[in-house]
């Protein structure tokens, strides 16, 4: 019986030295918010090169028709003002999204939507595959998962 609680001792003071030596902030969540752009001002020019109208439309009509734009320009100001200028054809493209407002103009139509209640309606420029502080305080939850290991890589997943 002795011996039994002597054991005892030596997993104290090692789970004692251990919890001291290795701080609880080392096993903390990432915090996502320091992983993604801090971009403020953006502007850029988009190229379809290839698009698959099947599987597209697929996704949705809307999503689709995106793609008969073959050249747009991208301006982005934060938080949430974007601007897409284009053409199909010979018609202007022109659409805008302020906050929660989105205004599409195509050649003499116009419509405005307000997507406040909409969430899936809004678009930012997560939708040409680049994710801001913005738009991740704004619009999304988020929670941290686990952490895996690929390659030499440490990847975290929310």
């Amino acid at each position: 019986m002795r011996r039994i609680s002597s054991l005892k001792t030596p997993f104290a003071l090692l789970a004692a030295l251990f919890s001291a030596v290795v701080s609880p902030s080392a096993f903390a969540a990432p915090d996502l918010l320091t992983m993604v752009a801090p971009i403020r001002d953006y502007t850029s020019t988009v190229t379809v090169t290839f698009a698959n109208m099947d599987e597209l439309t697929k996704i949705r009509k809307d999503y689709g028709n995106s793609y008969k734009v073959k050249t747009s320009r991208i301006s982005y100001l934060a938080p949430e003002h974007m601007k897409v200028d284009g053409s199909v054809g010979p018609v202007p493209i022109i659409y805008i999204l302020n906050g929660n407002q989105k205004e599409t103009k195509y050649g003499f139509l116009r419509s405005k939507v307000d997507v406040t209640n909409a969430p899936g309606q809004k678009q930012s420029l997560l939708d040409f595959g680049l994710l801001t502080s913005d738009t991740l305080k704004n619009n999304y939850t988020w929670k941290f998962v686990r952490s895996e290991k690929v390659g030499t890589a440490t990847l975290h997943v929310f």
